[in-house]
């Protein structure tokens, strides 16, 4: 005879799969393969869902919140013991391991992101902050002079015509990366973009004559490629 279970049972919701899931992705692509770097991040990802299980109700990831990352992050805050504690630095850690499986679950399900990690990071200057070399929030915007002074960083990688007439490739001598450094820095300084939207950025996320805008700084045109336009 089957008899119901006075107590609702927990929906664990595939914590271990869906990490699983992405951990096989980050190998196949070649993005993580020695050993210790997978064990860390199963040893974070096992502390994280142990916490999410031992709730009641169990924290799921579909239902994931802010308010729940952020009650984990207090629990263990302040433990003495290394592998329980969970500095600024080890929670952006964690937070961001936690966004990219979410992301990574949302896409292979087809189903909405949950952003739960990533507004977490946003809401906590000293995570978000806490692995750049000067912890001070980032400036709201650029003065007049920064504005300049950033434009001639760039422009200095661009290609421009010389005193003969001879267009002179001033980027021929820098390597792929430094360009690709260089334009990050345009689009976090100048367009105010953030590490993770720099990174999620596609060949369609240009807007043509998106800058012609009033109120620019001097010389700003210089942003611009010499046919016109973007």
């Amino acid at each position: 005879m089957h008899t119901l279970s006075l107590f609702e049972e927990p929906r664990l919701d595939g914590h271990g799969p869906a990490f699983e899931s992405w951990l096989d992705e980050q190998q196949a692509l070649g993005l993580l393969q020695r050993p210790a770097s997978i064990q860390v991040y199963r040893d974070m990802w096992g502390g994280f869902t142990a916490w999410c299980l031992g709730q009641s109700p169990a924290v799921t990831l579909a239902d994931l919140s802010v308010d729940d990352l952020q009650a984990f992050q207090a629990a263990r805050t302040g433990k003495k013991s290394a592998d329980l504690s969970l500095s600024p630095r080890h929670a952006l850690r964690l937070l961001r391991l936690i966004d990219r499986v979410l992301n990574h679950l949302a896409a292979e399900r087809g189903e909405p992101l949950n952003t739960a990690a990533a507004d977490c990071i946003a809401a906590q200057p000293e995570v978000r902050f806490a692995e750049a070399a000067n912890a001070d929030p980032m400036p709201e915007y650029l003065s007049v002079a920064e504005a300049r002074h950033l434009i001639a960083f760039l422009s200095s990688a661009r290609p421009r015509p010389s005193r003969s007439g001879i267009p002179r490739d001033a980027h021929a001598s820098l390597s792929w990366q430094t360009l690709r450094n260089r334009a990050s820095v345009a689009l976090q300084l100048g367009a105010g973009l953030t590490p993770a939207d720099v990174r999620a950025l596609t060949l369609e996320s240009p807007t043509s004559r998106g800058g012609l805008a009033r109120h620019r700084a001097r010389g700003d045109s210089a942003l611009r490629p010499a046919g016109g336009g973007a």
